[in-house]
């Protein structure tokens, strides 16, 4: 149905202090899903679906101001250049240590304390896409080897928002590309009592043990008989009970998977208002967070409307690959090598029944 544009606000860039215009970029369907995405961190503003009485609400976190989108890092950005966390934010890599910035109890996450999502991405129209361009430097946040990055928002009329990632680098360096946008289906403004009320399903046949701080043991676990086996569709607030932490914050493995074969992954559901999200990837994991980390102070995180964004309100399905990979032999690689091509597509399909 064609994608408008908008100017959103004003950024000034975190290295050079220029000062550039935001666009927002409207895409819409015949069935009433509308997604809007900022050039901001290439971030995933807002996607308003109809519940079954035909009443349309947003599903996705978000915020009415650049400010407030550079105040709470990550809510639907694209995160790079490495999803998740690296352990004491150190890796050898052809035989040199590298040092990276460390942003989260000692270790590196999302990228650093300066990640993809504080940059302006360049941006162009294309018929139904809309393409967002960043580049990343040779030492940007201690990563070696310059990284230009691509990342092209389409929206079908089967409710599928794909999102196609690719990059290229000058030298050797891990890669791991992914979206942090916030979902309740209930309603962005339901909060908790809202994300009790899902079901969920993640397929994952494997998930990764980890420390207190979230870093991966280097075990691959079958999920049969833990808390943490999905394969079956439960009732989220009852599988979250289950859990020593009261909640998820776990990457899930496909150990069967063929990385490239873009495959459902994860479905959620919520059945009073009938709306349905399910999560196709190529990659080889999925992060299931249950927004643990959100704030229980109402004055710390407002959202669009003035909505308070608190503890447990939303939750993320996070496609990926492992957590830590750099640092663990028997996980599977995550160096992108010069010459080669990173790619990563990812849906989240929204639909009303």
């Amino acid at each position: 149905m064609g994608i408008t544009k908008e100017v959103f606000g004003k950024s000034k860039d975190p290295l050079s202090g220029v000062e550039t215009e935001v666009f927002r970029y409207t895409l819409k369907t015949s069935k009433g899903v509308i997604v809007k995405v900022l050039s901001l961190g290439a971030t995933i503003s807002s996607v308003e679906v109809p519940d079954k009485n035909n009443i349309t609400d947003h599903v996705v976190l978000g915020f009415d101001s650049v400010a407030d989108y550079e105040k709470h890092s990550h809510m639907g950005s694209t995160i790079g250049r490495f999803a998740n966390r690296i352990k004491d934010g150190k890796f050898k890599l052809n035989g040199k240590e590298y040092q990276l910035a460390k942003n989260n109890n000692g270790n590196h996450l999302h990228g650093g304390i300066i990640g993809w999502e504080k940059y302006n991405w360049k941006s162009h129209v294309e018929g139904n896409k809309i393409t967002f361009t960043h580049s990343s430097q040779d030492g940007d946040e201690g990563y070696p080897g310059d990284v230009m990055c691509q990342v092209t928002y389409s929206l079908g009329e089967d409710g599928g928002l794909r999102v196609d990632y690719q990059a290229i680098s000058s030298q050797p360096t891990p890669i791991n590309i992914t979206n942090h946008a916030f979902f309740n289906l209930a309603g962005h403004a339901k909060g908790q009592k809202g994300l009790y009320e899902h079901e969920i399903q993640v397929l994952g046949d494997s998930y990764l043990p980890s420390t207190d701080l979230l870093i991966p043991t280097g075990e691959i676990k079958s999920v049969k008989n833990t808390p943490f086996d999905l394969r079956n569709k439960v009732k989220l607030d009852e599988a979250m009970s289950k859990t020593p932490q009261g909640g998820f914050d776990t990457c899930y493995c496909f150990t069967t998977k063929t990385r490239g074969d873009l495959e459902l992954a994860a479905v959620v559901v919520h059945p009073n208002s009938g709306r349905k999200l399910e999560v196709f990837t190529t990659e080889i994991g999925i992060q299931a967070y249950t927004g643990g980390a959100m704030p229980k102070d109402p004055s710390t995180m407002v959202g669009r409307g003035k909505t308070p964004y608190l503890h447990q309100g939303a939750f993320c399905l996070e496609p990926q690959d492992y957590p830590d990979a750099v640092n663990k032999a028997n996980f599977p690689s995550c160096i992108l090598q010069p010459g080669h091509v990173y790619k990563h597509t990812l849906v989240y399909k929204f639909t009303t029944s």
